[in-house]
């Protein structure tokens, strides 16, 4: 751990010294030690470097990573013990407030957000090394948030790591545990002055702060989202079109003056026209429309057309609706057949209100 400067010493008294704290006039008021090894340290305060504490003995074994370790640990308790608030954010789930009731709800109308809570409103007491014995394993924690009862289930966790993360087996004890990478004294300072805040970046490489065990389902209702449905417009001439539309208009009619109009999802990407088609077979709506006559030729062809053109004269590229009319009309069982399997995998449902003002 080259880059630990040691900015914080333990005075004869037990209290822990920052660097900040000492100058050129008070400098030899007290005697400074080693949080991590006890040993004696001196105060660095020239020009050229960060103030920070030396190891009187220069051979001195201490670990910097212990004492990151040891120094989160206790910055973290002084921080709950001596402030009003111990703040706390971690990612949540927020559901659409139309969610429960739509029916083109799915995984994209839960959106991800942060949410701070304090852990003062919910835990009295925050004890360094402590023991639990939850689900009749015993854990000990770094720290450890507890209500004041022995073996209290709803106990929080938080473990400091500088080289080594916490083992599977408490982070996935049922436990809530927080978990937080220190790498350096301005670590500790960021979660004690700014509050423990765990990443939205889901390719974060190396996660800082990480929260185990919480509840993710937030209580709050976001606004509606604005997902891409596909709305169905027919008219009574038998026209009729398809068309993007967001998910907070879909209870609105786009046309007063429309027969009948379908919101639609399909996952597969096909066709909706003809499906759409279909659907209005089961409201009483048996419209003839070219696309479902077996002498429409679209599929195969750059340019549709109909194929009685030819030898009966009809229209060569006929409006859809002039099929209620042509004496030729037939429809293709075959294609209606397989269109009617793709309405099963497709989520539609029939627009009924109004448009409201000012609505486009």
């Amino acid at each position: 751990m080259g880059n630990v400067q040691y900015k914080y010493a333990r005075l004869e008294s037990g209290a822990l010294c920052p660097i900040s704290a000492v100058n050129k006039d008070n400098r030899y008021d007290h005697k400074y030690y080693c949080i991590s090894c006890d040993g004696e340290l001196k105060p660095r305060i020239g020009c050229k470097n960060a103030h920070h504490f030396y190891h009187v003995d220069p051979d001195c074994p201490c670990s910097g990573e212990t004492y990151l370790h040891k120094l989160a640990k206790i910055k973290l308790k002084e921080k709950f013990d001596n402030t009003e608030q111990f703040l706390v954010s971690f990612r949540r789930k927020m559901k659409c407030s139309e969610f429960a009731g739509c029916g083109f709800s799915s995984y994209g109308c839960i959106t991800d957000v942060i949410e701070e809570f304090d852990l003062k409103e919910h835990y009295t007491e925050c004890e360094i090394e402590a023991k639990i014995d939850y689900d009749g394993q015993i854990y000990r924690a770094d720290l450890m948030l507890s209500r004041g009862v022995e073996n209290d289930s709803g106990s929080l966790l938080i473990e400091i790591w500088v080289k080594h993360k916490s083992t599977d087996c408490k982070l996935k004890s049922g436990l809530r545990v927080i978990e937080l990478r220190v790498a350096s004294e301005e670590d500790i300072e960021r979660y004690c002055n700014g509050g423990i805040i765990e990443s939205i970046d889901y390719l974060e490489k190396e996660r800082k702060v990480s929260f185990y065990g919480f509840n993710r389902s937030s209580r709050k209702i976001g606004e509606t989202n604005s997902r891409l449905l596909f709305r169905f417009v027919l008219y009574r001439s038998g026209s009729a079109y398809v068309c993007p539309i967001e998910c907070k208009n879909k209870n609105w009619l786009l046309e007063p003056d429309s027969l009948i109009e379908f919101n639609l999802l399909d996952d597969n990407d096909g066709d909706l026209y003809v499906p759409c088609l279909l659907m209005t077979r089961e409201y009483g709506i048996s419209l003839k429309n070219c696309l479902l006559c077996k002498y429409y030729k679209g599929e195969e062809y750059m340019e549709s057309f109909c194929a009685m053109s030819k030898n009966y004269g009809t229209p060569k590229h006929p409006k859809q609706y002039e099929a209620s009319s042509c004496r030729y009309y037939r429809e293709d069982k075959d294609r209606l057949s397989r269109e009617r399997e793709r309405i099963n995998t497709m989520i539609i449902t029939r627009v009924t209100k109004l448009p409201y003002e000012d609505y486009l």
